[in-house]
């Protein structure tokens, strides 16, 4: 490739984190502060939240009739903020990351631009005795406030809209305060010292460098995006210290408003991924420390976000980001905007839009190809377009993800290294047949060891129990139970199924709840009733299977949760049936999953590069890549290229690449085992 095709990072060292903290690398520390603290995202939970859900956890910190009318409260409201405005003070809604609180802080107009207008916070300053406050870290200009509003208005939203589309049109009428109405519906730009543990902390090692925040745009009826107020001088421009950081962070914050209008529930490897493309569209460059990241930490799973942890979160960022540069540039901009828009999500989305593109590939095929060309960037002669990337080079880090263990996950991949030799026979490879449950064995105070239904975002977790109700007339289910449960957005629902798990039905009673709040996740919404908020400690259950009487059938016990906010969970014990026990509830044993039940075999796809040997320096083209989409189905040819490969004297090494392929909306990781078999001698 040219190197006339590269596009040349200019955001290298920006981070963003969710919920956790990792500097980018040593922190510069002058006259006792962090100079230089990496970027912490705020998070996809965060973003996520609604205005009801913060009101019922008392996250609001400031009264307002949530159905009135802004202009209700007896304040006349702004026809539209002109240049004349500018001074103009007026109470804006914040974010405090500190007690995750909404709280209400007074902005002065600084700028008012064709698509957005600026607001300063009036005290921008850090708490009292803080070395910040001398240092004068936390100041904006009038000048940069106009450079600000200036890339906003002819870079960021202009592009950004004419790339992806316009946001919903609101104007104030139903915000919070009067004063929030404005008949332009420009976007408002809050610059604030924003509450995180850096603001506490000089020596905190990152920063909310800025959001967008759902929340706060409905409770101001208004689209509103925050940036912070740290080190403008060294974060702004292209020729700063930190070129573009701030300008980076907009445009992918920016695209996170107009998803949330375009397709609210779109997974976060799409969403995410998208928003940081969008800074890359923009002009800003490639999010060069997400993929360095990801380069490092190639294991990291393209769908499941967060799978190897909070401390891996940049990996999940790096590889969502390529994976639509790989889009871009196999499809085009055309493919981008119909995934923006499609009204499907994750997996089913990007199928949709391959088959309305008339692309011969699916998902399946699609992911291969990425992660070959991740791999290979145009290296591979046998299709240098397919195994390329255009406007980046990579330079991935096998040999760390060679010393993990055998285990992928979903849609993610883990690397095996080989050494070429002769004397090899076969390889060895096994995976399971299916994965198991992901409810696990507690210690409880009261109960001792009990079953427990895990946590985490987005999670649906069988535990799958066989009931024989053959000669019995009125059964009756009883089990123990404790569940603290986010009401009415979360749910344990305990299902029958007779059709070996094909289909369940869900069963009430006293305790159960059909109340899932209008913004709920749809699949919750579809599998009430179930149990929601707390127990207040453990209780005894019981349901009625008279229905059921005679037959065989599976019960379930099912825990679902939404987008955020786990709260401790479900927890069981001691499984009856007409009084008598069926399972203690201690250990998982005797107890299926849902691919156990349906016999939803685990997907492999194995694919092997074989790097050869004598080419010149600098140029590692010789490569030979044969892939399995599935292990079932391997071909004759390719199990003799495979084993000539692995006995080639031209090879140096050959890199082995394991990826679970699950169904769309299915998680988790599948173990695996291999073993090199060398010949044995014979005497």
């Amino acid at each position: 490739m040219k190197e006339s095709k590269k596009v040349l990072s200019v955001l290298s060292n920006t981070v963003l984190v969710a919920g956790m903290l990792l500097p980018v690398g040593v922190s510069a520390k002058v006259n006792g502060y962090n100079s230089n603290p990496a970027v912490q995202e705020i998070g996809s939970d965060f973003r996520s939240e609604t205005v009801e859900e913060a009101i019922r956890n008392n996250k609001v910190n400031f009264k307002f009739d949530v159905n009135g009318d802004s202009s209700a409260s007896g304040q006349a409201g702004v026809a539209s903020v002109t240049a004349g405005d500018i001074g103009k003070v007026v109470p804006w809604v914040t974010h405090d990351d500190r007690d995750g609180r909404y709280k209400l802080r007074n902005f002065t107009l600084k700028g008012v631009g064709k698509y957005g207008e600026v607001w300063v916070a009036n005290d921008l300053s850090y708490n009292a005795g803080d070395p910040r406050n001398a240092a004068g870290v936390s100041v904006v200009t009038d000048d940069q406030v106009k450079y600000l509003l200036n890339e906003f208005d002819t870079k960021i939203y202009e592009q950004e809209i004419a790339f992806f589309g316009a946001p919903a049109e609101r104007k104030g009428e139903h915000g919070a305060r009067p004063e929030y109405k404005d008949e332009s519906g420009r976007v408002v730009i809050l610059v604030d010292n924003i509450k995180d543990a850096n603001y506490d902390n000089p020596n905190y090692p990152s920063y909310i460098a800025g959001y967008f925040s759902n929340t706060i745009s409905d409770l101001a009826d208004r689209n509103v995006m925050t940036i912070d107020s740290f080190d403008w001088k060294n974060r702004t421009g292209p020729n700063a210290a930190r070129p573009y950081l701030y300008e980076g962070t907009f445009a992918h914050e920016f695209q996170h408003l107009l998803h949330r209008d375009s397709d609210d529930a779109e997974e976060n490897f799409i969403n995410e991924g998208l928003a940081d493309f969008a800074q890359f569209e923009v002009g800003y460059g490639h999010s060069a420390s997400h993929v360095d990241f990801f380069m490092n930490n190639l294991k990291n799973s393209l769908t499941q976000w967060g799978d190897q942890s909070d401390l891996q979160i940049l990996g999940d960022y790096g590889t969502a980001y390529l994976f639509q540069l790989y889009l871009y540039e196999q499809f085009g901009k055309e493919f981008i905007q119909k995934e923006f828009k499609n009204q499907l999500q994750g997996i089913n989305s990007i199928n949709a839009v391959l088959k309305e593109m008339g692309s011969k590939r699916d998902f399946n095929a699609l992911y291969q190809d990425f992660l070959t060309a991740v791999m290979l960037d145009g290296k591979y002669q046998g299709d240098s377009k397919t195994y390329n990337f255009n406007s980046i080079d990579l330079t991935p880090n096998v040999d760390a993800a060679a010393k993990l263990g055998k285990s992928a996950p979903a849609w993610g991949t883990d690397f095996k290294l080989i050494t070429p030799d002769k004397k090899i026979d076969h390889l060895y490879f096994k995976g399971v047949d299916f994965l198991g449950t992901n409810w696990t064995t507690v210690k409880d105070p009261v109960k001792g060891d009990v079953l427990w239904g895990n946590q985490g975002d987005e999670q649906d977790n069988f535990l799958i129990k066989e009931l024989d109700l053959t000669g019995k007339t009125n059964p009756t289910l009883s089990f123990d139970t404790k569940y603290d449960i986010e009401e009415g957005w979360d749910y344990g629902a305990v299902q029958v199924s007779t059709d070996n798990g094909n289909t369940w039905t869900s069963l009430a009673n006293d305790h159960t709840s059909t109340v899932v709040d209008p913004n709920g996740y749809p699949k919750i919404k579809a599998n009430v009733p179930g149990f929601t908020g707390s127990s207040n400690g453990w209780t005894t259950e019981s349901f009625d299977l008279s229905q059921y009487a005679g037959q065989k059938v599976l019960v379930a016990f099912r825990y679902m949760t939404d987008w955020a906010s786990n709260e401790a969970g479900w927890y069981v014990s001691n499984l009856k049936l007409d009084g008598g026990v069926v399972d203690a509830m201690t250990t998982t044993e005797g107890f299926m999953s849902l691919e156990q039940a349906t016999k939803d075999y685990v997907d492999y796809q194995v694919q092997f590069i074989g790097y050869k040997k004598g080419v010149a320096k600098g140029n590692d083209n010789h490569v030979k890549v044969i892939k399995f989409p599935n292990l079932l189905n391997m071909s004759e040819s390719d199990k003799v290229d495979l084993r000539d490969m692995l006995r080639s004297a031209q090879y140096s090494k050959v890199v082995m690449m394991v990826t679970y392929a699950p169904a769309p909306g299915k998680g988790g990781s599948a173990d695996y085992d291999f073993d090199v078999v060398m010949k044995v001698n014979k005497k």
